[in-house]
């Protein structure tokens, strides 16, 4: 029988080319629905953690996150324990007689009230959700999570106003267990990306770019295939551009060198839009603003696509280990603090998901920086029936939020915490109940720690954007299924007490529902005049001199 022996090198050449043609498939039909074994491996290697804060693989966007593990499509990301809290927040501009002029970073990170339900509250509401629905950054393309529904609610129309009984009604958000699913398959060490709308991101150019987001087709938008007719008309003037500052291949095409794509690429992208007619147009130009070498991917698959796959939004879970924080270490369940002590009314409450060391790191949050008097309520009339509403200068109350924020007593500097839990984590004083602190991260490059140093006035007008962030620390050992207490502090506890003991059920304690919509200005337990309102407390040595503002 006779054997036939091929060349050594063509062999070579086959492998490698073969190589080359299944990564490009894979680049072109992006992440697979079943991992490798390889990936597999990676993945159990680090399935202690499911979700990670870390640098956003969108430029100039700050902190992202990323999911630990490998999700299908309609998979739910995080099971009720691990839920989003909603805050209503209501009127911000009425009680703030319509200065467009405060800053209220809070707005980026808030949804339509009608998107989460919670738009029962009042003329106009806004909902915070703290976790994935601050936490999560937009792209209108690759968008890979969403809400699954509307967060349920403590006090619905059935229950006939019994949520008058607790005295902690009104002091604790009614709206609760917001989840969210895949709507794609999701490979472990993916950013995980809400979709905002459109518009969103059209607002944004200045601070973020003309990043390429619309899709059709869940593949081609309309700028990718104007972009991509330009590229195909004008493919042999672009070869012929870059034949003399290339290198050939093996299959004959031509790449260009690093030095000369710099030089060549935008020079390529100018002419391409001039022959076009769409200079003026920046998503056009965005979608044609990549590497020569990567161009054709780019009018195949999409810009959108090809723009992330470049800044590696699929991180190596080794990378987000060393390069991110894991914040799934808290879940929330009933809380167990009216057991344990005599400040209780806690609601929800934060929960180990895991073991604990003292010293241990048991989750991250980034902060927003609130202006304490933006949360102050008034009392208002309507000048004409639906229409117009007039402010009156008599306090109505404060805002929700501000049980869920910390700051100190001397200052009108607050911090809101939006990590996933973090706002779940009760009260439980100095006695052996407490068994974690906060304090300032040194995580990333996006704590900046000189932020310490500045006045009130330059935190509140810098631009919207995070700058603070908190670790919350173990100071014992913790057990999984332990509850979270911090130190709210004494002025916290000394109010708190106040309050039950001077608290007394409206009446005999239960108003219908059609009462309540039948009271005006506002009817919920949240808009109560005598609710409880006092921000969590943080201590002198944690709070600079510099942020404290208010004289006595």
């Amino acid at each position: 029988m006779a054997l036939c022996f091929f060349p050594l090198y063509i062999i070579l050449v086959a492998i490698v080319a073969t190589i080359a043609v299944a990564d490009d498939q894979d680049e072109k039909i992006g992440s697979s629905a079943c991992p490798s074994k390889e990936q597999q491996q990676q993945q159990q290697q680090h399935n202690h953690c499911t979700l990670y804060l870390a640098e956003s693989s969108i430029p100039n966007a700050g902190l992202g996150i990323y999911s630990g593990v490998q999700l299908g499509i309609n998979e739910t990301l995080m099971s009720r324990h691990l839920s989003d809290v909603v805050i209503p927040i209501y009127d911000i501009e009425l009680h703030n007689d319509y200065n467009n002029k405060f800053q209220w970073v809070v707005s980026d990170y808030s949804w339509l009230a009608s998107k989460l339900g919670v738009d029962i509250e009042a003329k106009r509401v806004t909902a915070l959700a703290p976790g994935l629905g601050a936490l999560a950054n937009n792209h209108h393309a690759l968008a890979n999570i969403a809400f699954n529904g509307f967060p349920l609610r403590d006090y619905d129309d059935e229950q006939e106003g019994l949520h008058y009984h607790p005295t902690s009604s009104g002091s604790i958000t009614p709206y609760y267990d917001l989840k969210h699913y895949a709507t794609s398959s999701i490979e472990a060490g993916s950013e995980l990306f809400h979709d905002y709308g459109a518009r969103w991101g059209e607002k944004r150019v200045a601070s973020l770019g003309p990043i390429p987001i619309f899709l059709i087709n869940a593949s081609l938008s309309v700028h990718d295939a104007l972009a991509k007719d330009i590229w195909n008309n004008n493919v042999r003037l672009v070869r012929n551009n870059t034949a003399n500052n290339s290198a050939s291949t093996l299959d004959g095409t031509s790449h260009l060198g690093a030095e000369s794509e710099k030089i060549i690429t935008p020079a390529l992208r100018e002419m391409l839009l001039t022959r076009s007619c769409q200079a003026k147009d920046v998503r056009t130009e965005a979608a044609l603003s990549f590497p020569y070498s990567a161009m054709e991917d780019a009018m195949e698959i999409g810009s959108a696509r090809a723009y992330l796959q470049l800044q590696n939004y699929i991180r190596p879970l080794s990378w987000l280990e060393e390069n991110g924080r894991c914040i799934d270490g808290l879940s929330i369940a009933p809380s167990s603090s009216i057991l344990h002590n005599n400040v209780g009314g806690g609601g929800r409450g934060a929960f180990a998901s895991r073991n604990f060391n003292e010293f241990d790191i048991i989750t991250t949050t980034p902060l927003l920086p609130i202006n304490r008097t933006l949360l102050e309520t008034y009392q208002f009339s309507m000048n004409h029936p639906g229409k117009q509403r007039k402010l009156s200068t008599t306090k109505f109350g404060r805002q929700l939020l501000l049980n869920y924020c910390h700051g100190h007593r001397d200052s009108s500097l607050l911090f809101f915490p939006y990590g996933p839990a973090v706002n779940m984590i009760n009260h439980g004083g100095k006695n052996s109940n407490s068994n974690a602190r906060i304090q300032f991260s040194n995580f990333s490059s996006f704590h900046h720690d000189e932020w310490k140093s500045y006045y009130v006035e330059d935190i509140l007008n810098k631009d919207k954007s995070t700058r603070l962030i908190f670790d919350i620390i173990a100071t014992k050992s913790i057990q999984s299924g332990d509850e979270i207490f911090l130190d709210y502090g004494k002025e916290w506890e000394n109010a708190w007490e106040l309050y039950v003991n001077s608290w007394n059920p409206p009446g005999d304690g239960v108003q219908s529902s059609n009462q309540d919509k039948n009271k005006k200005p506002y009817t919920s337990d949240i808009h109560r005049p005598s609710a409880f309102r006092k921000s969590i407390g943080m201590s002198d040595e944690l709070f600079p001199e510099t942020w404290r503002d208010i004289t006595k």
